[in-house]
């Protein structure tokens, strides 16, 4: 309206019949012609309002789609984490019952071994050297035996470090999601 009103200045300003007197009708066509300018800008408006309203409408509904979505891959996400550290859980569990059940069975090993070779010197006081290169030979795989448990304990605390990691790696991205 503006453009229209200062063009219509200029024009007045710049053609050779502005010295002369203006009459009724000059000014009646000057108004026509302005209002039907401001009447092309209000429609011109009205359509870019419509558009616009649509265009937001349809933002919203994206908008509304893409909460949903990215409620579904939360849950799902969730869903799949404590599936995860379930399995962990339960790879602990048996980890640390074989662990148990191992050390049971060294024990066990270890007093058959060393306890077995005592009762029988003391009951066959006779072949005390060859039952004592007897007893270093059994002591010798006992300590090969507690290295061998050692390398599993290391194992198993290299896994269990590992589980560690993994649980605070869930922790972490739990806590990001919040």
């Amino acid at each position: 309206m503006k453009f229209g009103l200062i063009f219509v200045i200029g024009l007045w300003l710049i053609s050779t019949s502005t010295f002369g007197a203006l009459d009724v009708d000059d000014l009646e066509k000057i108004r026509a012609i302005v209002k039907e300018s401001e009447d092309r800008m209000r429609a011109e408006n009205a359509a870019m309002e419509k558009l616009l309203r649509a265009e937001m409408e349809l933002l919203r509904t994206e908008h509304e789609r893409l909460r949903t979505e990215i409620a579904a891959s939360e849950a799902r996400s969730k869903e799949h984490t404590s599936q995860e550290t379930g399995k962990v859980m339960l790879q602990v569990d048996e980890t640390n019952k074989r662990k148990d059940r191992n050390f049971l069975l060294l024990l066990t090993f270890i007093a058959v071994v060393v306890g077995l070779p005592q009762i029988i010197a003391t009951l066959q006081r006779r072949g005390e050297r060859s039952q004592n290169a007897k007893i270093e030979a059994q002591q010798k795989q006992v300590e090969a035996q507690h290295r061998e448990a050692r390398a599993r304990d290391a194992r198993i605390a290299a896994q269990q470090k590992q589980i560690d990691g993994l649980i605070r790696e869930l922790e972490t991205l739990k806590q990001q999601k919040l």
